[in-house]
């Protein structure tokens, strides 16, 4: 089982490494590490699917890998909120959130774009050392559960997680977890 996944200092200084002529790169990244969204949650999210008045992101029954809707709700001053307004700024309702020409084309592989930002920030993660997209979905359930705290069902709502069997798989301790068990285990660490 792959156990690759970022903390939270990582992924900044990961997402520092994408250029400034890619945007959709970060706004992909950040909304998988934040929301823990699969890839094809995001290449084929359209504009009207982002709530701006309630700050929410629909994904409507059927576009999700276990075909149930799902949504999420985002603070507008933050990361996310800025990046969904910045993709979303002049286009239409029907047009791809995330594109790299008018909105009428999703961005599908970036897979190149990713490598040399995960390359530049030196990540090196799980078997191999080389971190996949997923492994930002991996690291928002490790965050959620371990470094913020929320409960195991809290958790599996937020990632669209429907058997705690797969919650369970991507639950991996983060770094701050596995420092304050060691702290309770051992005072003097």
């Amino acid at each position: 089982m792959r156990q690759g996944h970022l903390g939270w200092f990582e992924f900044q200084s990961f997402v520092t490494q994408i250029p400034d002529d890619e945007p959709w790169l970060e706004a992909i990244c950040t909304l998988a590490f934040t929301f823990g969204f699969r890839r094809g949650d995001l290449t084929f999210m359209k504009v009207g699917q982002v709530d701006f008045d309630r700050s929410r992101i629909i994904l409507p029954a059927g576009s999700t890998k276990n075909k149930m809707p799902r949504s999420v709700f985002f603070n507008p001053s933050g990361a996310p909120g800025k990046l969904l307004k910045a993709m979303a700024k002049g286009k239409r309702s029907e047009h791809y959130l995330l594109w790299r020409d008018d909105g009428s084309t999703p961005v599908r592989d970036f897979r190149v774009s990713f490598d040399n930002a995960a390359s530049s920030a030196k990540i090196t993660t799980g078997s191999g050392g080389k971190l996949f997209f997923h492994d930002l979905r991996r690291s928002c359930v490790a965050r959620l559960a371990g470094d913020i705290g929320l409960s195991e069902s809290q958790s599996m709502s937020a990632v669209g997680h429907l058997s705690v069997d797969v919650h369970r798989r991507y639950k991996i301790i983060s770094d701050n977890s596995a420092r304050e068990i060691a702290r309770k285990i051992d005072p003097d660490v």
